[in-house]
């Protein structure tokens, strides 16, 4: 289909396979039809989406962040005898079952690197940071709730930008914010969203 949406429309014919025509009927099974064959000598190579400046600032953006993401690899390498699972996920290398944690559970974002006491972070639904208390077993709107990888994923982009300013500025909004850090709100609209990782 090419209609405009998510995935091109792909979305919607997932949820609603008979409507081949886009416009909202159907229902009923999804009819086949062959895609038509392209031309002798027509197809071409797809093109990668990233340009040369795209690159330029990407290696800027990892050396900028890289004194945090060197720390949290030190961390993270620590974890290793101790069960810590590394991956690369949400544009990070992420330490899985991170053994050593505060309080409670959660995950710390340092750079490109991502520590997790939790098997796993996607999917993962948590809490947000200004989601409000609510008497024991009351039902919760969906709002209150965002994925904990996305949610470090706002963090990881917040990192690119700020750098070694990132715990700094956090230690500082953490203390001086009235209620949760204007990074862990924007963290979680990002998580929702998909986008507002910058909190001004």
């Amino acid at each position: 289909m090419n209609r405009a949406g998510l995935f091109g429309g792909q979305w919607e014919d997932y949820n609603n396979p008979g409507d081949l025509d886009g416009s909202g009927a159907g229902g009923g099974p999804a009819a086949y039809i062959p895609p038509p064959m392209p031309a002798p000598g027509s197809v071409t190579e797809a093109k990668p989406s990233s340009s040369v400046l795209d690159d330029l600032l990407d290696a800027g953006e990892a050396l900028w962040t890289s004194p945090n993401t060197i720390l949290g690899l030190a961390a993270g390498v620590a974890g290793l005898p101790f069960g810590a699972r590394p991956t690369f996920e949400h544009g990070a290398v992420m330490f899985n079952d991170y053994p050593w944690h505060g309080p409670r559970a959660g995950a710390l974002t340092l750079g490109n690197t991502i520590l997790s006491n939790e098997p796993r972070l996607t999917p993962n639904p948590i809490l947000t940071y200004t989601a409000p208390p609510l008497p024991p077993g009351s039902a919760r709107p969906p709002t209150d709730y965002v994925d904990m990888g996305k949610h470090e994923e706002g963090h990881v982009h917040q990192e690119g930008a700020l750098g070694p300013l990132f715990l700094p500025t956090y230690i500082l909004q953490s203390i001086f914010s009235d209620g949760p850090s204007p990074l862990e709100k924007a963290a979680d609209t990002y998580g929702q969203t998909g986008k507002g990782w910058w909190p001004w």
